[in-house]
């Protein structure tokens, strides 16, 4: 397998363009690698682009080969844009490539025009695409939310939207932080993806990369291990069909109090045994005092609070 050459040398900052062959019996495809080099004298890759389209595979392996050079290779679309539109572009050349599974994501600017002003506004975006056996809404909000977390971003929470042309109605939501639009989460409507040429579900996330600037936290805190053991209790509820887990959660941790540390979604079931028109959604709840052992007593009362709650204010019953 080939790695990525260093190559006739450049001053640094100069960028030059080189073709290298991925891997015998990849049928040919090459790679085309704009590099760059830095004033240490190394040529880092910059951008990968691919003759007549991008696909993952090959991509991916020439990324791991080069990433003794720099951690920061990026797959791209060849307008230079990061959007659902060029997300869905790649997706599609790897589905015709009969890429089976594929988890991509891109940084780039995007161009809003300013009014009175003659040049665009230029604010980054990151965008996440996937699609693949086990691949879901709540897997890729698992991703966004390990993201946030990581950047040490304030939480966000999930607003259902059903009005997004591009979104399956049911399956899509905005990504709030801090009471402000951050960016949209879902499964692209099956119209759109059959337009692109993909089959099965496709997942795309979008966010102002720009904006979660604006909302950092001003610092990160850390806590000491806990002295004393966690309870797990697991809720299987059912309810409407068109409650969001989103709704679930708030309540739940409304009611949980203090005691309650961690829900975590595990399980959403449709079929028999669960009424036409409902559906069953189950929770793994963590429970934990800093202070001492929880008792029986002290786990029984969270969960009949959060039950209770559940019941009064959403309608949802215990299945």
């Amino acid at each position: 397998m080939a790695s990525l050459p260093q190559g006739p040398r450049c001053g640094a900052g100069d960028r030059q363009e080189q073709i290298v062959q991925v891997a015998p019996g990849d049928q040919g495809e090459y790679i085309m690698a704009e590099v760059q080099e830095t004033p240490e004298g190394l040529v880092l890759p910059v951008t990968l682009h691919t003759r007549g389209g991008l696909h993952a595979r090959p991509a991916a392996r020439l990324a791991q080969e080069a990433q003794n050079f720099s951690s920061d290779i990026q797959i791209q679309s060849d307008n230079g844009t990061a959007d659902a539109k060029s997300m869905l572009d790649i997706l599609s050349r790897n589905f015709a490539f009969k890429n089976k599974g594929v988890k991509l994501y891109e940084i780039g600017k995007i161009y809003l025009p300013k009014d009175g002003e003659k040049l665009p506004d230029e604010p980054k975006r990151m965008i996440f695409g996937t699609y693949g056996e086990h691949e879901n809404f709540f897997t890729l909000k698992g991703e966004i939310d390990a993201i946030l977390d990581q950047l040490n971003v304030h939480p966000a929470t999930y607003i259902a939207d059903t009005k997004n042309p591009s979104y399956h109605p049911g399956r899509c939501a905005d990504i709030v932080i801090d009471g402000k639009k951050m960016g949209v989460i879902g499964q692209i409507h099956p119209l759109v993806a059959e337009t692109y040429g993909i089959g099965g579900e496709v997942y795309v996330a979008e966010l102002d990369f720009t904006g979660l600037q604006a909302v950092l936290a001003p610092e990160r805190v850390f806590h000491s291990l806990p002295k004393f053991p966690t309870v797990s209790r697991d809720l299987a509820l059912v309810c409407e069909e068109s409650m969001t887990v989103g709704m679930l959660e708030a309540c739940i941790k409304k009611a949980g109090g203090k005691l309650l540390r961690s829900v975590q979604l595990f399980d959403i079931y449709r079929g028999p045994g669960i009424a036409p028109g409902k559906k069953s959604i189950a929770f793994s709840l963590e429970l934990r005092a800093d202070d001492r052992t929880l008792t029986d007593e002290d786990t029984t009362g969270v969960t009949n609070a959060v039950l209770e709650k559940l019941k009064n204010d959403l309608g949802v019953s215990l299945r």
